[in-house]
This record gives structure tokens, C-alpha cells and sequence, in this order.
């Protein structure tokens, strides 16, 4: 695409790979009107301005690659898949060109992308000069496996980027927005489709200036009564001066809030807010000169189930942190260090339950703030540490600290009054929190699940974990000063037969010795050296003695040979295939959740019908010809996807009619579920069904020999016998039944064997070499050996790899093929960039720091003081700037303050020029001592001369 150059009359195909030759397309009309194949790209030129917006493509991709991304919250695990943007078959909207400038949108008062099919991904490209929903997720049905990348959204008059009709499985990264009206980004609830699994990370949103009435990240409700489902991370944003709030979370469940910068905000830092909120974890964030308003705390929790850790509040504003309408919450090594506010460091007021304080530090030595409203005695206050301008400053109550613990023992038994000695009085970035080496809040820490400090040191680092965010190593093994590694840390030892390799308490880096340790394994499969038949394969794992199958089906327990062949096999039973489909109307049923039985629908919903319940679905299979005491080697259930509408979770239980001989449903009430069962069941929670027609793997049931082999074990079981299995459970998968599709239909395949087998391992019912699953997932190549025993080959990186044996596996080592480099995303590192901090290693193996005031400006020498205003920015020490107290060193002068010149200038006064040695106001022309400043008499006062009596002897 090129708006200038290009015509929609060419071919639009990039010359160099595709075979084009006539040049790009020019308009977006002509892309919106295309439709495109699955992992086609649309590249816009950069530095070209298009205004025949918006772009809003007709179709999307198709299911793809993902990956998996994994939290947790109030620890339990939270997980969902994305769209890997390496691997994936979606369609793709990107930038090309050598210009600086991304393509731009020029919405000129409306929308610029508008998105409403599943499987997009959009990157590099600018939407700019727009009205509502500038970059706007819209799909009735919701929309899924989308991907948002360093996309810029600027100037909107209301709602910048939004999300208005459910869906999930959506990626917003490194998404700039800047100067909205309303929301900037918007995660909105809707009556049709509850969105969940977004993960929104690295965005800077900011205004230019405070304006009032619009939250910068914001899960909502839609018209105040569709709520979104939740399971949301948003983490290492950056928001600057939001209307409202910062993050403002109203609506949605199990939501983390991790590594987010949030500055100058009229109201909350962050809100959540409202009583359908719960389950939220707030980490790791940096919360500065927030709620201004005066209506609100920096952090205001408002629902119930919180956990809040590791995180700052400084700066200025109103209240701190302010509490209510919530119950089981947590509040865990914070750091509270105000700076001229007015409110309440802590504030208390309706409906407030559980709530446990511990490990946090309070100092509001540098403001007059205290706790207010009623310290219940579901409120814990243990083992924090209390600062102010003196130990008689009233914490709660018209009280000092130590007058409230004697009046009340239930209030900090534990706690302590106490200056806490941060590394540094600039309180403006969460690394000058960090704690001195004389600090008294270090190892005084309680027992809480909090297993890293603000920057992922594990804790504790000595007998107790360290109070508030920061956690004090005894040992830093890194000579470097801007990296940190301390023992327990990950590394690489450098031989590729170890694994977990860690650095000891000897600051050495160790790993764990395997069976090959000493041998040798060259691949890092696992395979040690004097066994593998391919040592220079990763792919190639088998051994000598490994099962294998040499191709024969009347052959039974067969190995790898010295030779690296397969052979050694023995006669053994022959395996026979019988399938079944179902083939009459009567022989699938759906049993509603009232009892009604029905055999005429087109499809079979297993086991949800959104209209009649959870149901009893009822399968009958004719003509399988089995022997009565076969046996079952295996047997599973084929179905075909009839819609991919799922409704998750989805948790099936299988189970067999205890019959003889079953007969067909009958249209009765309760004709299927009041059925005599098998002993045997089966669990099975299905994946997703993406597309319609589909008939593989995630269709198709777990082995179901346990239960066909309780039926074919049946007294008067005969093989002209037929076989009903049953299923019911929740969730939702719709499925092809005979009256839709009769091609279509169920169909049940089962293996058996017809002849007596001699097994090596009787117990067992295997042969040795034969494969198993010994149930530890680090394990590969699992057979039974020699004692019968089943064991597998320790391995690091199960069902992954480690093509260069390091110790780190495929899917995070930053170089796979060089075992010198370990680092991995989430690693410490430094950018070379002293003005952003918390620098690690990001999901493309960059090395990136989160963005600070001074980013864009400059701090040569690293002191928190920004060039521009650093009186001297080549010295860490000289941390003035225009406006502070100073002293110029002439008594004769008030009000002394660093001028525009970097100056230390006062006020000239009637001394200035004359002198005032001893300082007492009195110039030194005419003050009688000059020296004492006690004497203040002058030349030509009047004074007051004793009488005294005359005694006469």
C-alpha cells in the first residue's frame, strides 16, 4: 500500500517474493474491499498518510500457532493461549519502508480501524485526528485471537481504543495513546458475550493535560449492566495524567494488575471499584502524585478479595490508600511515603471486613498524614514500620504510634516506630525505596506469600523476608552494578548433562547431575552418549532397548536393537479394527434437563443446550461383532463439530449402559438417564472447537477401553450384542447427530485382540521395552525395564528442547544454538539507558527499561533529576534545581533559593553589604558585639542603667 504512489489497478503484490510487478494498491477502500487468505500481509508504506479511512478488512485468519501465557492470582494459576506472532495463520496488517514515520490513518474525525473478524494482527501503523472508538474491536458474536502491536492512537476525542462485544484471547503491545477524550484504552463488558483472557502490557498512555472525566485503562460495564468475565492482566503500562483514574476496574473477575508506572491522575491511581468485582491482584506498581480530586486514594479498593504487594505510593495528592465494601484482603509489603498532601494516609469507611496490613512501611515523615475511621477488629495492623517527624506525631486517634499500641495491644504487637532508611530522599522512582544495609526493616518481615521484591529477587534473602518493596541481598555474586545475581538464580554451568542449574551459596553456578553426567550427551535430548543412536539429533532420542514397532501387527514387544534397528519382537495376538456409526434416528438421544427426551434434533450439544440445561446425551452402536471377553486394546468416540460455539469450561463424564443388549431410546421421560451404568467412567474436558465440519483430534474422546471392556466382559454379553455410552456433564460442544448428517454421525472405533498374550510383566500387561508413562512430565522415553519397573530419562525441558543443552528451554532461551547465552524474558539487564529503570530481557529477547520522566530528556549522571532542570547533570551528588532552599553563605540574605542560573541567591536585607557576623539582625556598623549574638544593644539606644543603694558604715 502506498497512498501516494500506489493504484488499485496494479497487482498490489510485493515484487520481491510474490511475484508482483505492477506495483502497490493505493486506497484503503481497495483493502476493504479484498478478501484475503489466511497468513497474508497487508503492508502500508511508512511516512504515507491515508484519510479514506477507516481500514476495516472483511475477513480474518484462521486458528494458528499460540502461545501460552501463565500468571497468578491470589495464587492460583491464571492462564490463556494468544496468537503466536511468530507462528500463527493470521491476517496481517504491518509497515514497510525506510521512513521514520509510521503509516498513518487520518481519521479525520471519525474511526481509523475498525476490527470484527478473529484472527488479525496489526503493527507498526498510526491512527490519528479521530472522533469515538479510533481503533474499535467489534464483533457480535465477540472477537478472538487478535493481536495489537506498537500501534499509535493520538488526538481522539473520545474514546481511543475499544473493545465493545466480548470475545478474548487479545493482545494489546507497546500501544501508544495519547491526548483521548473519554477512555484510552476501554475494555468494556456487552449483553451478548462476556470478554476475558486480555493481556494489555508495555502501553504508555498519557494526556497532555489533567482533564476530567476519562480513565486511561478501564475494565467497564456496559451501560451500567453487562459486566466483562475477566481473567485480564495489565502490566508494565506507563499512564500519565488521566482524568479520572489511572486503571479503573468496574467490572470483571480475576484481574492482575502488575509493573504499571501511574502518574498524576485527578482521581485513583487505581479503583476497583463495585461489588461484582472481585479477585484482583495489585503488584509491583509504581503509584506518584495521584488523586487530586480529594475523593479518592492513590489505590482505592472498594471489592473483595485483594491482594496489594510490593507496591509504592508516593508523591503528592489526597488520600494514600483508601478502603472500603471489602472483606479477605491483603495488603503485603508496601511502601506508603507521601510528600505535601492533604487526606489520610490510610482511610477507613463503610462496610470494611477482613483486611491484614503486614511487612508494610509507612512514612509520612515528610507530611501530616495519619490513619482515619474505625480500625474494626477484623482489620489487622501487624509487623509494619511506622516514620514521621517525631515519635509524638499522631498516627491514629489524636494518638502518637507507641500511645495507640499501649491503649490498644491488638494493634501492632509486632510493629515498630522507626526511620526505615531508604537509599535515597528522592522518592520520585521506585529504585530510591530500596533499603540501606543498616536498615531495621530488614529480616523483620512475617511469613506472607510473597515470593520476589519489586525487582524479582526472591525472598526472603536471610532468616525472614525484608519489609516493604524492596529485599536486601546478603550476597550479590554480579560484579557488575547495574545487574544483580543472587544465589538461587537460574544460569548455565556449561555442561549440557546437568540440569537446574543455579548459583550456590559460593556465588558458583551448579547444576544437578543426570545418568549422563560424566558420559556425555552432545544433542541435549536427554539421551546420554553411549546410548543414543544419534548424538548429534536432538530429534533422535531412541536407544538400545527402547520400544519400537517394526511395522508387523502379528509381532509384539519389539526394541531398538544394538544396531539401532527395531526388531527382537515375539508373535503375539492379532489387533482387530471395528467401527461402528451410529444409523438409525432412535440410537442418539438428547435427554433435556426436565426429563424430555428427544431423537429428532439435527445436532447433539454435549452437554449445554443454552434452552433446556445440562443434558444426557445417548449413543447406540450396532453391529461391532466383538467376542464376549475380548480384549479392549483401545476404543474412542469420533464426532464432527457441528458449530464452534463453546461455552467453556467443558467437563464430560462418559459412562456405559451395564446391559447385555441394549435397545434403542425411546422418546419417554427420562428414557436415557435413568439407564443402568457401568462401574467404569471416563473424564473428559474437550478442547475448544474452532471450525465447523471439523472431525480430529479435539473431537474425538480419551480411550474408552475401561468401559467397553466391562460390557464385553458381561455373562450374556454376545458379539452380536449392542453397546450404549452415555454422556453428561457442563460446558458446551456441539456435535453432528444422524438426523443432521448421517455421514457424520458418532461413530465409535474400538481395537481388541482375540487370542490369549504372554506379557513379560503379568502385572503390568506389557512387555518389557514396551512404552508407558512413568507420570513425571520431566521425563521423556518412558518404557518398562528390566525389573518391570516403568521409568523414563530425566530431561529439562520435556516436550520443548534444548538444542544447545544449557538448561534453558526452546520456548525462552533468547539463542537456542549458543549454550554461552542463558538469558531469557523477564531476565535483569541494562538498557544503556539511565533514565528508564527495571531494565529485563522482553518477550523479543530486547533488553528494554520502563520509561521515566526524564526519558526523552536525559540524566547523565543518574540521580532521579532530569538534565533540564540538574543544576549539575555530571555529578549524581548535586541534586538541585531551580527553586530549592539553598544557602549562599551570607547571613545578610533570607529566603535563599537556587536561581535560573543554577545560583544560589537570597534576598538582600538592610545588613547586606554591611555585615552580621553573630546573626542576631543587629548590623555589624552599629551592634556593640559583633561577635555574640546574645548582645544586641547599638550605638546611640537607650538604655536602662541599675540604681544601687550607698551603704554607710
Amino acid at each position: 500500500m502506498d497512498a501516494q504512489n500506489g493504484n488499485d489497478n496494479n497487482t498490489g503484490l510485493a515484487g520481491s517474493f510474490l511475484g508482483g510487478n505492477t506495483g502497490p494498491w493505493r486506497t484503503l477502500s481497495k483493502v476493504n474491499d479484498t478478501f484475503f487468505a489466511p497468513g497474508d500481509s497487508i503492508l502500508l508504506k511508512r511516512g504515507a498518510v491515508w484519510t479514506d479511512g477507516p481500514l476495516e478488512p472483511q475477513n480474518g485468519g484462521a486458528p494458528g500457532g499460540t502461545i501460552t501465557i501463565q500468571e497468578t492470582v491470589l495464587g492460583q494459576p491464571l492462564s490463556f493461549d494468544l496468537a503466536d506472532p511468530d507462528n500463527n495463520n493470521c491476517v496481517y496488517f504491518g509497515a514497510y519502508g525506510s521512513s521514520p514515520d509510521k503509516p498513518k490513518i487520518d481519521c479525520q474525525g471519525s474511526r481509523g480501524i475498525i476490527l470484527s473478524h478473529n484472527y488479525i494482527i496489526v503493527e507498526g501503523l498510526h491512527v490519528d485526528n479521530g472522533g469515538n472508538n479510533m481503533l474499535w474491536l467489534n464483533r457480535s458474536d465477540g472477537i478472538f485471537y487478535v493481536n495489537i502491536k506498537d500501534v499509535d492512537v493520538t488526538h481522539c476525542a473520545s474514546n481511543a481504543v475499544r473493545f465493545s462485544e466480548g470475545g478474548g484471547n487479545i493482545w494489546l503491545k507497546d500501544v501508544y495513546v495519547y491526548d483521548y477524550g473519554t477512555n484510552g484504552i476501554l475494555l468494556n463488558g456487552s449483553p451478548n458475550n462476556l470478554l476475558k483472557h486480555v493481556l494489555v502490557e508495555d502501553c504508555w498512555v498519557e494526556n497532555p493535560t489533567t482533564q476530567d472525566l476519562e480513565d486511561a485503562i478501564t475494565c467497564h460495564q456496559h451501560d451500567n449492566t453487562y459486566d466483562l468475565e475477566g481473567y485480564i492482566i495489565i502490566r508494565n503500562n506507563t499512564i500519565i495524567r488521566a482524568g479520572e483514574d489511572g486503571i479503573d476496574i468496574t467490572s470483571g473477575t480475576h484481574i492482575l494488575l502488575d509493573g504499571n508506572d501511574i502518574r498524576y491522575s485527578f482521581a485513583a491511581g487505581i479503583l476497583l471499584s463495585k461489588p461484582w468485582v472481585n479477585t484482583v491482584e495489585v503488584r509491583n506498581n509504581f503509584i506518584y502524585s495521584n488523586s487530586f480530586d480529594q475523593g479518592n486514594g492513590d489505590l482505592s479498593i472498594r471489592v473483595a478479595n485483594v491482594w496489594a504487594y510490593n507496591n509504592v505510593i508516593a508523591g503528592n495528592g489526597h488520600n494514600c490508600l483508601s478502603i472500603s465494601d471489602t472483606d479477605n484482603t491483603k495488603i503485603w509489603n508496601n511502601v506508603i511515603a507521601p510528600m505535601n498532601r492533604t487526606g489520610n494516609l490510610i482511610r477507613f469507611t463503610d462496610n470494611v471486613g477482613r483486611v491484614e496490613l503486614k511487612n508494610n512501611i509507612f512514612d509520612f515523615s515528610q507530611v501530616d498524614q495519619k490513619i482515619y475511621g474505625v480500625i474494626t477488629s477484623d482489620i489487622l495492623f501487624d509487623n509494619n514500620c511506622y516514620f514521621g517527624t517525631s515519635s509524638s506525631q499522631e498516627v491514629y486517634d489524636g494518638l502518637s504510634f507507641q500511645e495507640y499500641r499501649d491503649a490498644n495491644p491488638l494493634f501492632e504487637p509486632n510493629g515498630f516506630w522507626g526511620n526505615p532508611e531508604f537509599v535515597s530522599p528522592v522518592r520520585t522512582a521506585p529504585d530510591f525505596f530500596r533499603l540501606a544495609p543498616t536498615s531495621p526493616c530488614i529480616d523483620r518481615g512475617v511469613s506472607v506469600p510473597v515470593l520476589q521484591d519489586f525487582w524479582g529477587t526472591p525472598r526472603p534473602q536471610g532468616p525472614q523476608i525484608d519489609m516493604g518493596i524492596y529485599e536486601q541481598s546478603e550476597l550479590d555474586c554480579n560484579p557488575d552494578p547495574n545487574v544483580t545475581t543472587y544465589p538461587g538464580d537460574p544460569c548455565d554451568d556449561g555442561d549440557p548433562t546437568t540440569i537446574d542449574d543455579v548459583i550456590d551459596a559460593n556465588c558458583n553456578c551448579a547444576g544437578t547431575p543426570t545418568a549422563c553426567t560424566g558420559v556425555g550427551d552432545a544433542d541435549g535430548d536427554g539421551v546420554c552418549a553411549n546410548m543414543d543412536c544419534d548424538d548429534n539429533d536432538p530429534n533422535i532420542a531412541y536407544q538400545p532397548g527402547d520400544a519400537c514397532d517394526d511395522g508387523n501387527p502379528n509381532t509384539i514387544g519389539e526394541t531398538i536393537q544394538l544396531d539401532c534397528s527395531c526388531g527382537g519382537g515375539t508373535p503375539g495376538a492379532q489387533v482387530i479394527l471395528s467401527c461402528s456409526r451410529i444409523t438409525e434416528g432412535d440410537d442418539d438421544a438428547e435427554e433435556h434437563a426436565s426429563g424430555y427426551v428427544s431423537l429428532t434434533s439435527s445436532d447433539l450439544e454435549l452437554a449445554n443446550d443454552p434452552g433446556r440445561g445440562d443434558q444426557v446425551i445417548g449413543l447406540r452402536f450396532q453391529g461391532l461383532n466383538i467376542p464376549q471377553g475380548a480384549r479392549i486394546v483401545s476404543a474412542s468416540i469420533q464426532f464432527t463439530a457441528e458449530d464452534n460455539e463453546n461455552d467453556n469450561p467443558s467437563s464430560l463424564t462418559i459412562s456405559g449402559e451395564a446391559n447385555d443388549n441394549p435397545g434403542g431410546f425411546l422418546a419417554s421421560y427420562q428414557n436415557v438417564s435413568t439407564r443402568p451404568r457401568t462401574n467404569a467412567l471416563v473424564q473428559w474436558a474437550p478442547a475448544e472447537w474452532q471450525n465447523v465440519g471439523d472431525a480430529g483430534t479435539a473431537q474425538q474422546t480419551p480411550d474408552l477401553s475401561t468401559i467397553i471392556q466391562e460390557i464385553v466382559d458381561r455373562n450374556s454379553y454376545s458379539s452380536n450384542s449392542s453397546i450404549v455410552l452415555l454422556i453428561e456433564g457442563n460446558g458446551r460442544r456441539v456435535a453432528e447427530s444422524f438426523n443432521g448428517s448421517a455421514s457424520e454421525a458418532p461413530q465409535l472405533c474400538i481395537e481388541y485382540a482375540t487370542s490369549t498374550v504372554s506379557f513379560d510383566c503379568p502385572v503390568l500387561q506389557a512387555n518389557i521395552g514396551s512404552l508407558c508413562n512413568d507420570g513425571n512430565p520431566n521425563t521423556i522415553n518412558d518404557a518398562i525395564d528390566a525389573n518391570c519397573n516403568c521409568t523414563g530419562t530425566p530431561v529439562a525441558c520435556p516436550g520443548i528442547g534444548d538444542a544447545d543443552g544449557d538448561g534453558l528451554c526452546a520456548d525462552v532461551d533468547c539463542d537456542d544454538n549458543n549454550p554461552n547465552i542463558t538469558t531469557q524474558p523477564g531476565d535483569a539487564c541494562n538498557d544503556g539507558d539511565n533514565t528508564t529503570i527495571n531494565d529485563i530481557i522482553d518477550a523479543n529477547c530486547n533488553c528494554t527499561g520502563t520509561p521515566t520522566t526524564c526519558t526523552g530528556i536525559g540524566d547523565a549522571d543518574g540521580d532521579g533529576v532530569c538534565a533540564d532542570v540538574d543544576c549539575d547533570d555530571n555529578n549524581p551528588n548535586i541534586t538541585s534545581q531551580t527553586g530549592d532552599a539553598c544557602n549562599d553563605g551570607d547571613n545578610t540574605t533570607v529566603n535563599d533559593v537556587i536561581d535560573a542560573n543554577c545560583n544560589c541567591a537570597g534576598t538582600p536585607t538592610t545588613c547586606t553589604g554591611i555585615g552580621d557576623a553573630d546573626g542576631d539582625g543587629v548590623c555589624a556598623d552599629v551592634d556593640c558585639d559583633d561577635n555574640d549574638p546574645n548582645i544586641t544593644s547599638q550605638v546611640g539606644r537607650r538604655c536602662l542603667q541599675r540604681w544601687r543603694p550607698h551603704h554607710h558604715q
